[in-house]
């Protein structure tokens, strides 16, 4: 990776951490939500109870970004290109583990209370989402795993899907009431952040990729 997109990746990190930072100052300062979280979580909430099949649909997205899921994933993506792309490898490790230390970081730094009116049961702070941030960093992995082996026209198909499914794990955790709609917010930014600043520091392009 040349000099261009680092620095380009950098700019992102660092405008990602001038988003996240003051959003973390900010829901710890109101606790437990400002209106803007309470109204859209009510929102989401009454939704959900009224129509009990988006429910069920997003109880079951939600448990693909369970711990479990999330962890067999990663360990299934650093067996696969540990041999044929080492560097990879690494910055698989890099960001699977360090994003989850991260997250559990800020997590216990902000130590924002979840919603009481949950229509699901979880446990331990709220912000940021840890369903959102390891799915958005696990979802990225698998984009960058399998770049090499695609032509042009599949690569946009994987980003698209790795979108989609970040983007509805996230969705999820508001439908069910575990976490405010900033957790999510939170989530994103957070994974796109260090992710951004981690491949600025440390490229994991492989040159044997294919540009068919």
């Amino acid at each position: 990776m040349n000099a261009s997109p680092r620095l380009m990746l950098a700019g992102c990190g660092v405008v990602g951490l001038a988003t996240f930072v003051p959003l973390a100052v900010y829901v710890t300062r109101h606790l437990p939500a400002p209106g803007f979280d309470r109204s859209w979580h009510d929102a989401f909430r009454q939704y959900a109870l009224s129509h009990p099949w988006w429910l069920s649909t997003m109880r079951v997205v939600t448990h693909v970004g369970d711990t479990p899921v999330v962890f067999v994933v990663d360990l299934t993506l650093f067996a696969y290109v540990v041999r044929r792309r080492p560097r990879t490898a690494v910055f698989i490790a890099l960001i699977g583990a360090g994003g989850w230390a991260l997250r559990i970081l800020v997590r216990d730094l902000t130590g924002r209370p979840r919603p009481t009116d949950a229509l699901w049961t979880a446990t331990g702070a709220s912000f940021p989402s840890g369903h959102t941030t390891n799915a958005t960093l696990t979802a990225a992995l698998v984009v960058m795993a399998v770049w090499p082996l695609l032509g042009r026209r599949l690569r946009i198909v994987v980003v698209a899907l790795a979108v989609v499914c970040a983007g509805a794990i996230g969705l999820s955790r508001i439908v069910g009431g575990v976490h405010w709609p900033t957790d999510v917010i939170g989530g994103w930014i957070l994974a796109l952040t260090y992710l951004s600043l981690v491949a600025a520091v440390f490229p994991w392009r492989s040159r044997r990729a294919v540009d068919a």
